[in-house]
């Protein structure tokens, strides 16, 4: 989203062309995923090695260099075939925004060779707004990173956590943490209400080394920020309401039995029905 972002000479129709044959094959097994649970690792890898997760990172870097608008609307592609990977996706997406915003060739790069990266923000219990009780402490040149995490979507599927902490002189940082690094433990223990997907469960951290080069300082994030995170909420609830939209039509298209009191010899050529469905 900065005027250095790199955009390569592709049209949206090129772009979905290239990408719509895999939305496909996810959206072919949405609903038996939702059904039995089953989680989405090989739908996030298949994501990472088609070069999805690195359309926005410019091409100098290894990535798609693709501008913000063909990448948003794709994502509403993403969305309509499986809503959960859009969300699941939501803090990898905001984070490459804050990279290029950065000018980070280092963590552009990562992610352009295929690093997935969750979050790990959310905390409970007794903890006023806007205070932290995950600690990050100095082991010599890096850090120590000890706390528990709630809703911590995309964390299950990722490579790298970023995990909001604050030092012992009240800075907060966003220490990236290796996902297999020793004292991570990431629970799929979520139960609220949608979202069944995303893995946004619960990430342990103790006494997890981190060097010093993957912390980064929180209040140097671009002040679009927030933004960025509801454009991704937005592109995802799109996704949601042209699936909707498909699946009624698809549906009311099979009906054939229709009522003495009904506008037209099928559902799907009844005025009201129609209307309903636009609506």
């Amino acid at each position: 989203m900065t005027a250095e972002t790199v955009t390569a000479p592709v049209t949206y129709g090129g772009l979905a062309q290239r990408f719509r044959p895999l939305f496909e094959e996810i959206a072919a097994g949405a609903a038996e995923r939702e059904d039995e649970r089953i989680l989405l690792h090989r739908q996030v890898r298949q994501l990472a090695d088609a070069g999805f997760t690195a359309l926005r990172v410019p091409v100098e870097l290894g990535g798609g260099g693709i501008s913000a608008p063909q990448f948003f609307r794709l994502l509403i592609e993403l969305a309509a075939a499986e809503s959960n990977l859009a969300q699941a996706l939501r803090s990898h997406i905001a984070f490459v925004e804050d990279r290029l915003y950065a000018n980070d060739s280092v963590w552009l790069r990562r992610v352009a060779e295929g690093a997935v990266l969750g979050n790990a923000w959310t905390e409970t219990g007794p903890v006023a707004v806007g205070g932290v009780s995950t600690t990050i402490t100095r082991d010599g040149d890096d850090y120590r990173v000890d706390g528990t995490k709630y809703y911590t979507t995309g964390s299950l599927y990722a490579d790298w956590i970023q995990t909001g902490a604050r030092t012992d002189d009240g800075v907060d940082v966003i220490a990236l943490v290796r996902r297999d690094a020793t004292g991570v433990e990431v629970v799929d223990d979520w139960d609220g209400f949608g979202q069944r997907l995303t893995a946004s469960g619960t990430s342990v951290f103790r006494n997890v080394l981190v060097p010093a080069e993957d912390v980064l300082v929180e209040a140097d994030h671009p002040p679009y920020d927030t933004g960025v995170y509801q454009l991704i909420h937005v592109a995802t609830l799109a996704g949601i309401a042209r699936a909707a939209v498909r699946d009624v039509a698809a549906e009311v298209r099979g009906r054939t039995r229709t009522f003495s009191h009904g506008n037209g010899t099928r559902p799907s050529e009844d005025i009201q029905v129609q209307q309903a469905a636009i609506c």
